[in-house]
Order: C-alpha cells, then structure tokens, then sequence
C-alpha cells in the first residue's frame, strides 16, 4: 500500500449513524457484527483525486492485524487469526491500545490529511472493526452520535494512530492512558506540535521515580508542565526552536512543575 498517497473509503455521518445502529441491533440479538458484506456495500466515497484506493482485501489485511494483536495478548502468543475471526475476546483492553499504538503507522498507513478526516475513521470502526470497536468501547447507552465509533478525536481506533504518529509508536505506547488523555485532549495549542509533545512525554517518562516519591499521579505532572509551556509560549516563538532548545526548554518547564508538585504535596 502506498501509505503517502492511499485513499481510505469514507463513511458519511448520515451513513455511519445508519450503520451504528444496524451494529447494535445485531449485538442485541447475539449476531455477529462484522461480515465480509459489510465491505461489500457501495455508499462509500474517496477524497477526489484518490490516486490509490485502498481496497477490501487491504482492509481485511488490517483488520487481521489487529485480531491477531487481540489473539495474541489472549493467548500469549502471537497467532494468525482468520479474517472472520470475532473479536469478543477477554484481554486486557489497556494492553491492546498499547500494542496497536506501537506498531499503528504500520497497521493503518496513512498520512496526516487522511488521518484528520472523521468520515475515514467512522468506516474503519463501522464496517472494517465494528466488533472490535464495540468490545473495546460498549456503547452501553446506546448513544446515536457514539464518538468511539464515530471518527471524532476520541474514535476507538483514530486516537491511537495520532498518539502514535505525534510521539512514535513506541514512545506513546509506554505512557499511561491518564497521561495520555491529557497530553491529546488537555493540552490546546501545544497538542499540535509534534517536537513538544515528544519532550514532554520523554520528561514525564524520565520523572516517573520523582512523581513515585512525591506521591503525586503521574498525568498531574503533565498537566502542569502545560500549564506552564502555555504562559511561555505566549511570548515565545517555540518554532523557530532547535530540537535541543526544545528540548531544554521542557525540562525546564518539566523541572518547575516538578517542584510546584513536591511543594504542594509537602502542605
């Protein structure tokens, strides 16, 4: 697959809300929700010019990887699973997010414009991965707008890929999901800056020992290194940055909330 240039199929909203509940009426009744038909149906778009379409055998490949991944942390072992193969498999759902966001650039080869795009993502979690969506997210209240299947910023399968492509799959995959949630989704401005963000995941890696010993959680030490990269980077051009200025400029930061930390767990 031409990762660069590869056009995923598109699910519109209208669609994805119509395929949202035909998977949950079929959960309902203990039907399977995922079949080969499903890749079958023709209500689906590509971005114009699509110069290469990713085709239904190529997402039975993905979806092979990612059962397999299932399969795998289940049985301790990696296994080949068949294409068919139900997801509705007891692991360790933590574990299957870190696995995937280690090695997401090469289950789902994409760049970034295609990676933004919600309606690429509603196909994925709706008709590539609805049992494994569904088995990783229930969506117990049977909420029509589900944003773990719908391709919001929170899609089951989407916050995975940008955490791997923002820090790399092996850097995002050892950090805990709290520190995580608050890198994507409480960080503003300074989720959007890939060098950043890596910094700070490296510090707060780096500082696990320190937080252990002051008793603090670890996602409070990112919250307050935002804090204050916010009030810096108000008045500081951070891009025109070398990496080792950024880098420098985060333990900084880093060092500064460590020490609000300490202080305010010592009143």
């Amino acid at each position: 697959m031409d990762s660069m240039n590869a056009s995923y199929r598109q699910l519109n909203t209208s669609r994805s809300r119509e395929q949202l509940s035909i998977n949950a009426e079929k959960s309902l009744n203990g039907l399977e929700v995922f079949s080969h038909e499903l890749l079958e149906i023709n209500d689906f778009s590509y971005r114009t010019p699509a110069v290469y379409s990713v085709s239904s055998d190529e997402y039975l490949e993905i979806r092979s990887q990612i059962i397999s991944i299932i399969l795998s942390l289940s049985m301790g072992k990696e296994t080949r699973a068949e294409e068919n193969q139900s997801a509705q498999i007891d692991v360790n759902k933590i574990s299957f997010d870190r696995k995937l966001t280690e090695i997401a650039m090469e289950v789902f080869p994409m760049n970034p414009h295609e990676a933004s795009n919600r309606d690429v993502w509603s196909y994925i979690s709706l008709r590539v991965l609805p049992d494994v969506a569904m088995w990783r997210f229930p969506n117990r209240s049977n909420d029509p707008e589900w944003e773990r299947y719908l391709g919001s910023d929170r899609n089951t399968f989407k916050r995975l890929w940008w955490r791997a492509y923002m820090l790399g799959g092996p850097l995002a995959s050892e950090l805990d999901e709290d520190e995580l949630v608050q890198m994507f989704e409480r960080t503003e401005s300074i989720g959007s800056n890939k060098r950043i963000m890596q910094s700070m995941a490296t510090f707060a890696l780096d500082s696990r020992e320190d937080m252990k010993s002051i008793g603090g959680k670890a996602s409070s030490l990112i919250t307050e290194i935002a804090k204050s990269l916010r009030r810096s980077m108000a008045i500081i051009a951070y891009e025109s940055m070398t990496d080792i200025e950024i880098d420098a400029f985060v333990k900084h930061h880093g060092n500064d909330a460590l020490n609000r930390i300490r202080i305010s767990r010592e009143k």
